[in-house]
């Protein structure tokens, strides 16, 4: 499963919220479910979003728009991005190992003490 993460800093709240709600429709079109909202304990202004995402060419088409820029705007937003991603689950521990520097690259990153 593919979903959207989002994070948006607003300096209106209720204006946001009238913006984000106008978009259902941009939304299901862009085939994106709603799942979370979460708003930043230390920062309120952040609002972090999750959708589950159906068509990530569809998602990344509305994502890279016009509208979405101009709805941005109109909702007060000053930061914002996002990511799509997938669950970590499939991966087995001999595909992350791939993933792990060798000696060399560590000795170059960690100079020594």
């Amino acid at each position: 499963m593919i979903y959207l993460i989002c994070r948006n800093r607003v300096i209106d709240l209720a204006r946001w919220k009238r913006v984000f709600d106008s978009q259902a429709t941009a939304h299901r079109l862009a085939t994106l479910g709603l799942l979370h909202i979460w708003r930043g304990m230390e920062s309120p202004d952040d609002l972090f979003l999750v959708f589950e995402v159906d068509n990530i060419g569809r998602a990344r088409d509305y994502m890279n728009s016009r509208e979405v820029a101009a709805a941005n705007k109109a909702a007060s937003i000053v930061h914002s991005e996002h990511h799509f991603v997938e669950s970590a689950r499939r991966l087995t521990w001999s595909s992350l190992q791939a993933f792990e520097p060798d000696q060399q690259t560590l000795q170059a990153a960690v100079p020594p003490l």
